[in-house]
C-alpha cells in the first residue's frame, strides 16, 4: 500500500467519479472513493483505488465486493488518503466496491463505486507507457487554480529540454514525449531558471507505438495527442496493441457496428494515476494499416474505428483519412478519452458516399502523421480546415515518425502584413523529426475562383523568412481546378508562416486556359517614354523587413526564455 497526500479543501464537498456529492456535518468529512481510471479493468490485472477523506477517522474498510477479505486500516496520523491495490480474477462480472470510514463519536460514512471486470487483454505485441511526470516540477494548489513550476536545469539533466515556443511552455522529455502546458500568462514567467504560471491546459504527444501484425495488415502504428484541463504528475497512459480480440470486446464492437467484416487489430489504453478523471478533454488518435489491405476491403470508406467505453457502452466512428506513411494508410478520430479501440472493416454497401466522423480537432487547423518514411521516398498528408490541403515532403534519410500541422491564422500584426491581397495566413509546423532531414517541401492549396476573380489575380504564396525578416515570393504551379476552386502548389524552403495571396501571372505557371479565361489579372503598363528621353527606371519593390519572435520549427524548437 502506498500513500499519497490529497489537498485539504473543506468546502465545497468533493465530487466523486460518478458526479454525486458526499457531505456530512462535524467530525471527519467527505469520504471519497476514487475508482481506477478504467471502470472496466481486465481480469487478473492489478488496479488501484484511492480512498480519501478530511479530518481524523478511527477506522477504514474497503470491501471490494468479490468475496475477498476487505482492506482495513486504523492507523492514519495526518494522512488524508491511501492508495489500495486489488486484483479481480473473474471476468464478465460486475462488482460494487464500498468504502466505509468511522469514528466512535461521529458514526460511519460510506461511498461506493461499480467496477465491471472484462476479459484479459489478448497477447500484447507492442506496449508502451507515456507519463506526464516532468523532473524538477512543483505543483501548488491555490484558490482553485493550479500553479506549476518547472526547473529548466532539472529537465535538461534528465535528457530533455524546455522552452516557450509560441509563448507556450513546452517540455520535450528524454523519451521524445512532448508536453505543451498552457498558462494564464503567455508566456509563463521565467526567473532564476524556473518557468512558473497558472495552468489552463496540458497537451501530451507521446511517440507512436509500432507493432507487426503480419499477414495482410502488415505493420500497425498508433499515435495520439491528449488534451487535459490540468497537470497531473502521476498520470500514465499505457498503449497496448494486440492482433487478437477478446470475446467481450468483440461483442461490444459488434453492438456498435453490426456490419463488421474483419477486425484488423485492437488497442487497449489503460489509464492510471489520474486523480481527476474529467481532466481529459479531448484525444486525437491516429491508427495505421497497410494500404494494400485498405484497398482490398474496398478503400478508405470501408474502414471504421470502434470503441468500447469504460461505462460498458460502445460506439463506431467513421475516421478521417489523413495520409500515407510508407506502405500504410493513416486514419484519425477525435474522441473524449481512452479505453478499448478496434480497427475494423465494413462492406462497401455499408459505407457512406463520403468520409465523415470525428476527424478534426480544431475548426481552423489540420494535422497529419507520417510513419516509416525512407530516404528519397516522398510522402503526403491531407489536411482539412485550411486553404493548404496537402503537404508533401521528401526526406534525405529515413524518418521513423513525423507529424505536420497547419493552423489558419485569423490575423497577424499590422506591421507584418505583406503588400499583397491576402486570402489566408497559415502557420505550418513539423514535429518529431528534424527539418534538416527533408530535402524538399511542397504545399498544395486551393483558392475560390470567386475571390480570385474579384481581385483580378491568380493563386500565389509567400513564405516568411524569419532569419532575414522578409516575405519571399514562391513559384506557384496551377495544377487543376473544380467548379469553385483553383488548385495550385508551391515549393517552400521550410515550415512557418505562409500567406496565400493573389498574384499576377509573373509568379504563376502552368495555368489551365479555363482559369485564365475566368480570372484576368490587372496589369498596369508603364507610361510611354518621350522620344529621345532616357528610359525611366522602374523601382524595385523594397523587401519587407519584418522582425518577429522565433517560433517552433519541428522538434528543433527555438526554445527561448521570455
Amino acid at each position: 500500500m502506498g500513500e499519497h497526500q490529497l489537498p485539504h479543501n473543506p468546502s465545497p464537498p468533493i465530487n466523486i467519479a460518478d458526479g454525486s456529492e458526499i457531505a456530512v456535518d462535524g467530525g471527519f468529512a467527505h469520504p471519497v472513493l476514487i475508482p481506477p481510471p478504467q471502470l472496466t479493468p481486465p481480469a487478473n490485472q492489478d488496479i488501484m483505488f484511492i480512498a480519501g477523506w478530511e479530518g481524523h477517522p478511527d477506522f477504514l474498510s474497503l470491501d471490494f465486493g468479490d468475496g475477498t477479505a476487505p482492506y482495513t486500516s486504523s492507523t492514519f496520523g495526518d494522512v488524508t488518503s491511501v492508495n489500495i491495490n486489488h486484483t479481480y480474477v473473474t471476468p464478465d462480472t460486475e462488482y460494487t466496491a464500498v468504502l466505509t470510514l468511522s469514528r466512535d463519536d461521529v458514526g460511519e460514512q460510506s461511498v461506493s463505486t461499480i467496477i465491471s471486470v472484462i476479459q484479459q487483454v489478448p497477447e500484447k505485441i507492442a506496449d508502451e507507457t507515456a507519463t506526464l511526470e516532468i523532473p524538477g516540477t512543483v505543483i501548488t494548489e491555490n484558490g482553485g487554480s493550479q500553479q506549476i513550476l518547472v526547473n529548466e536545469s532539472r529537465v535538461r539533466d534528465a535528457g530533455g529540454d524546455a522552452g516557450t515556443p509560441d509563448n507556450v511552455l513546452t517540455v520535450i522529455k528524454s523519451d521524445r514525449t512532448i508536453l505543451r502546458i498552457n498558462t494564464e500568462s503567455a508566456p509563463p514567467v521565467y526567473q532564476n531558471g524556473n518557468y512558473t504560471g497558472n495552468v489552463t491546459g496540458v497537451t501530451m504527444i507521446p511517440p507512436a507505438v509500432n507493432a507487426t501484425i503480419g499477414g495482410d495488415i502488415g505493420r500497425a502504428a498508433v499515435d495520439f495527442s491528449v488534451t487535459m484541463g490540468d497537470y497531473q504528475s502521476e498520470a500514465r497512459i499505457e498503449t497496448s496493441i494486440g492482433k487478437e480480440v477478446a470475446d467481450d470486446a468483440r461483442n461490444a464492437f459488434t453492438l456498435a457496428c453490426p456490419e463488421i467484416e474483419e477486425i484488423a487489430y485492437t488497442v487497449y489504453f489503460t489509464k492510471s494515476g489520474f486523480t481527476n478523471y474529467s481532466s481529459i478533454q479531448e484525444a486525437t488518435i491516429n491508427f495505421s494499416a497497410k494500404t494494400s489491405w485498405v484497398n482490398s476491403i474496398g478503400g478508405n470508406d470501408c474502414v471504421r474505428i470502434v470503441r468500447w467505453l469504460d461505462d460498458g457502452t460502445s460506439v463506431s466512428y467513421t475516421p478521417k483519412f489523413v495520409g500515407f506513411s510508407g506502405e500504410n494508410s493513416v486514419f484519425q478520430v477525435t474522441t473524449d478519452g481512452f479505453s478499448v479501440y478496434g480497427v475494423v472493416s465494413v462492406p462497401p454497401a455499408a459505407s457512406p458516399s463520403g468520409s465523415s466522423g470525428s476527424g478534426g480537432s480544431k475548426a481552423n487547423a489540420g494535422v497529419g502523421l507520417i510513419l516509416d518514411l525512407n530516404a528519397g521516398e516522398k510522402a503526403s498528408v491531407s489536411l482539412d480546415n485550411t486553404a493548404i490541403t496537402d503537404v508533401t515532403v521528401w526526406p534525405v534519410k529515413g524518418i521513423s515518425e513525423c507529424m505536420v500541422t497547419v493552423e489558419k491564422k485569423l490575423s497577424i500584426p499590422q506591421d507584418m502584413e505583406p503588400n499583397a491581397s491576402v486570402y489566408e495566413y497559415d502557420f505550418s509546423k513539423f514535429y518529431k523529426a528534424e527539418v534538416t532531414a527533408l530535402s524538399k517541401i511542397v504545399y498544395t492549396f486551393s483558392m475560390p475562383k470567386q475571390w480570385l476573380t474579384a481581385n483580378h489575380t491568380l493563386p500565389g504564396m509567400l513564405f516568411y523568412d524569419e532569419e532575414s525578416g522578409e516575405w519571399n515570393i514562391l513559384a506557384v504551379n496551377v495544377t487543376g481546378e473544380t467548379d469553385e476552386y483553383v488548385v495550385a502548389e508551391a515549393e517552400a524552403p521550410g515550415f512557418g508562416l505562409l500567406a496565400i495571396v493573389g498574384s499576377d501571372t509573373s509568379g504563376t505557371t502552368d495555368i489551365p486556359p479555363s482559369v485564365t479565361e475566368e480570372i484576368t489579372p490587372i496589369v498596369t503598363p508603364p507610361a510611354p517614354e518621350e522620344p529621345g528621353s532616357e528610359p525611366t527606371p522602374q523601382p524595385t519593390p523594397a523587401p519587407f523587413l519584418i522582425v518577429i519572435p522565433a517560433v517552433c520549427m519541428g522538434l528543433a524548437l527555438y526554445l527561448k526564455r521570455l
